[in-house]
């Protein structure tokens, strides 16, 4: 058989925790004592030259708070000159005439007109004026500068 505790470690226990129970329950709820706090007498004399306001400044409130800097200025961009209108005139065949000293003339398709024309240097040709004509190739001048029409290679000889 087992051995019975004592009676008194039975009731001592919860005794010992009642006593507890109560001595932490008086702590909590003992009042506490309130400090003396000694207040401030306030002169009512001089709160009569304190009442009066001072005058508010408006303009500080005109001031700005955040400024912008300005934006850098645009870029200038220069635009390109146009290229010049294509020249429609075609080269078709150069041709030589005999004499003491051999002179050029050019065979030229206008397709403006549907005429065929011949020209030598110095002659207008449209609002161009005829620059040069040599074996190969017709030099047109005009206000854009110069331009060469060419024969195309391979033909017959």
């Amino acid at each position: 058989m087992k051995a019975r505790p004592p009676a008194t470690t039975t009731v001592a226990r919860p005794a010992l925790a009642c006593v507890v129970l109560a001595a932490a329950a008086a702590f909590a709820l003992w009042p506490v004592a309130s400090p003396r706090i000694e207040t401030p007498v306030i002169d009512s004399s001089r709160s009569e030259t304190m009442r009066t306001l001072a005058s508010l400044d408006l303009a500080a409130f005109r001031t700005p708070i955040w400024v912008a800097e300005p934006p850098p200025p645009a870029p200038i961009v220069q635009v390109p000159v146009p290229p010049p209108p294509p020249v429609k005139f075609q080269l078709l065949a150069i041709i030589r005439e005999q004499g003491p000293e051999p002179v050029y003339k050019a065979a030229v398709y206008d397709p403006d007109t549907d005429r065929i024309l011949v020209v030598a240097a110095g002659e207008k040709l449209g609002h161009r004026t005829v620059d040069q004509v040599d074996r190969t190739s017709l030099t047109l001048r005009d206000d854009t500068g110069k331009r060469t029409l060419a024969l195309k290679e391979g033909g017959p000889s």
